[in-house]
């Protein structure tokens, strides 16, 4: 528990610092936004903080874990792309494209772990 523990408060630390940086931007340097967009879409530190600790505790769980990661990774950037049609075409309000993306991601992660969680197990 100790451990889970504060691995939680690295990552808040970690995403406070990222908003951080994102008001400093928008505040000193809003020309850089683009870039800060680039740099966190292709964030891959959560997923090799992941990777090394599935390695240290269960190895066998490894190759399961990272074709699980390439198949959400695709649907990431389905979700992406559609959210940005939506976002640049003002289909619906700001608010109800965002509360819609995140009621969808939580309903492709109930697909996923209602029938595929074991897929890549055997």
């Amino acid at each position: 528990m100790k451990n889970i523990t504060f691995q939680f408060f690295i990552y808040i630390i970690l995403l406070a610092g990222l908003f951080t940086f994102l008001d400093y931007l928008l505040d000193n340097h809003p020309n850089l936004i683009p870039s800060f967009g680039f740099m966190t879409g292709c964030f891959i530190f959560t997923p090799l903080i992941q990777y090394i600790y599935i390695r240290n505790t269960d190895k066998k769980l490894l190759i399961p874990f990272l074709k699980s990661s390439i198949i959400g990774y695709f649907l990431l950037f389905v979700l992406i792309s559609l959210f940005y049609v939506a976002i640049l075409y003002r289909l619906l309000n700001d608010y109800y494209i965002i509360y819609g993306f995140v009621i969808l991601n939580l309903f492709i992660w109930c697909i996923y772990y209602y029938f595929f969680k074991d897929l890549f197990l055997n």
